[in-house]
């Protein structure tokens, strides 16, 4: 449950991503057979005018896949494509995946549906086939600095008499930019944890929180965290951390209970890919910071 819920919010607290196009600028996409190899031109039939596209304007910061964004999947695409005699692809070969079976597809699927080349024409003339080579890359923003200050994110979740889940809505301080995405990402997992914990007490008018958020303070500080009134928890995994006047983590370590089968290490080094706003060194305070990062799932009573 926690590798899941670390790649989902960290994800959700990105800015929104952009797609940056490098040369060769020319791709495209057909049938759901990518991966297969393209034929080559009959001899000889290589155009004199080759046909050609303007495609950076074919993508927008919208068409980064959701799974990409929510598992931090960026990388290159470089794809060969068929263009008929109307400037339409009619085959899409990925010679080079990104690494990210979603980039890839999405490529080829932006492509096929919104680009149209100039066709290629032989010396008459006449419009022919031709092929191309190009190459997409797929960049996530960098992230920008966390303010060091409390702040957290909730998905709470209606828990039916059965341990099931329905509804959900999002709570907290913290920027969520696609609320909906996020209920529906951890529907099922909310279900899951929900049904296990119908087994050990009554969930009749109750609620369910997936929770994560960033405390300000030492190790202990989350230790209240689903301990409220009548608030029954079932985990809590934290990072406790060191931060340098520069804003970059100097230390991490875990911290807090129910970590049974929690990968830490992959808590760290998520952790360490963001960094926090730095000290003005014209103020003088060039000290080392503590925060607490942490993950929580609790039970509540429906107000």
């Amino acid at each position: 449950m926690i590798s899941v819920m670390v790649g989902l919010f960290a994800g959700a607290l990105y800015q929104p991503a952009v797609v940056t196009l490098v040369a060769p600028p020319i791709i495209m996409m057909a049938p759901l057979t990518y991966k297969a190899p393209l034929p080559p031109l009959p001899e000889g039939a290589v155009p004199s005018v080759r046909a050609s596209a303007h495609l950076p304007s074919l993508f927008a910061t919208d068409d980064y896949p959701a799974a990409a964004l929510r598992n931090e999947e960026q990388g290159t695409v470089s794809l060969a494509v068929a263009i008929n005699r109307d400037g339409r692809v009619t085959q899409c070969s990925i010679t080079t995946s990104s690494g990210s079976v979603s980039l890839d597809v999405a490529t080829c699927s932006i492509i096929q549906r919104r680009a149209r080349f100039t066709p290629a024409r032989d010396e008459s003339g006449r419009t022919v086939e031709d092929r191309a080579d190009a190459r997409i890359r797929w960049e996530l923003p960098p992230a920008p600095p966390i303010p060091f200050a409390d702040q957290k994110i909730g998905l709470v979740f209606t828990v039916e008499t059965e341990g099931g889940v329905s509804e959900c809505r999002v709570e907290g301080t913290a920027i969520a930019p696609n609320k909906d995405a996020l209920c529906a990402a951890m529907m099922s997992e909310a279900g899951r944890i929900a049904a296990a914990a119908a087994k050990k007490f009554d969930l009749t008018n109750r609620e369910l929180v997936l929770e994560q958020g960033l405390l300000i303070g030492g190790p202990d500080s989350a230790r209240s965290v689903g301990r409220g009134p009548d608030e029954r928890r079932g985990l809590l995994f934290a990072l406790a951390l060191e931060i340098d006047p520069a804003g970059v983590i100097a230390k991490c370590s875990a911290t807090g209970d129910g970590l049974d089968g929690a990968r830490v290490h992959e808590g760290c080094k998520d952790s360490r890919k963001r960094s926090f706003v730095a000290l003005d060194p014209a103020a003088g305070d060039q000290t080392t910071r503590h925060a607490v990062r942490y993950w929580a799932s609790y039970t509540r009573p429906i107000e």
